[in-house]
């Protein structure tokens, strides 16, 4: 498989896990809010409730997001972003996320008034209790993503979901690969560039592996 095919495969994959997630996300989202609603008596709803329309609004609306967040997710994970601080990658991530948080609200607005023939003003929306509350709900789901995402990279995907199934609770047989690596002149390195530095030069080498060896 050649460099551009594998990219290829890692952007589709990504945008398919993230949309599955936001489209799961949103459909609870929408369900703890629309709990009931259906049972109020009429003077008390501001709009209709319709099972059809609250699924197409709800496809609509973690598509948006999950699309967009799974194809930033894959500009993201770069080297470059890799070497950076914890905290930068955070604030990073979830100012990004926030922005994919209102276009999604704006999508599901949109979507809202074409299949309802309303006249939803977009910003009052958008700084209303319910856009405050989806905001931080998103940034919750992009959190729990992230974990998982950073302990799917430390142990695999296989792995995690055999520790938390608890299938290493008891002792059992399973094939494994092992590589031992050695760099050329290293103890030559060393003493020429310091402990420091040569430290900062084997995290390279981990850096510029990790990816081939994936």
């Amino acid at each position: 498989m050649t460099l551009r095919r594998r990219k290829l495969y890692a952007l589709l994959n990504s945008i398919f896990l993230s949309w599955i997630i936001w489209v799961a996300a949103a459909y609870l989202f929408g369900f703890i809010r629309s709990w009931g609603v259906e049972s109020l008596p009429a003077f008390e709803r501001v709009i209709p409730f319709d099972v059809l329309q609250f699924n197409l609004q709800m496809i609509v609306f973690g598509t948006s997001i999950g699309i967009l967040f799974g194809v930033m997710d894959f500009l993201l994970d770069t080297d470059k972003i890799h070497r950076l601080s914890y905290w930068k990658i955070i604030i990073l991530k979830s100012a990004s996320q926030i922005l994919l948080a209102i276009f999604s609200l704006v999508i599901l607005i949109i979507a809202t008034n074409q299949m309802r023939e309303l006249q939803v003003n977009i910003l009052p929306f958008i700084f209303s209790s319910n856009s405050y509350l989806w905001l931080i709900y998103s940034s919750i789901v992009s959190l729990l993503i992230y974990f998982f995402q950073v302990v799917k990279s430390k142990f695999g995907a296989r792995i995690m979901i055999n520790l938390i199934l608890g299938k290493y609770h008891n002792p059992r047989v399973e094939t494994r690969i092992f590589m031992f690596l050695d760099m050329k002149d290293s103890t030559t390195h060393g003493e020429n560039l310091g402990h420091i530095k040569f430290s900062s030069l084997i995290q390279d080498c981990f850096s510029d592996l990790t990816s081939a060896i994936v």
